[in-house]
């Protein structure tokens, strides 16, 4: 895989779970909801989403 993808997804994964720290230790429920709803969608099955 290319050098340039695994770094942009190491960056992604990191600032996604950053956010979610930073959300919890400072009490932000809006944060945690889009949050969630982003990994909800982002991890739905495939199938669910064509219909």
């Amino acid at each position: 895989m290319n050098m340039s993808a695994i770094a942009v997804m190491a960056g992604i994964t990191a600032a996604f779970f950053g956010l979610l720290l930073f959300a919890i230790q400072y009490d932000h429920p809006a944060i945690l909801i889009l949050m969630g709803c982003i990994a909800a969608i982002a991890f739905a099955p495939w199938h669910l989403r064509d219909k």
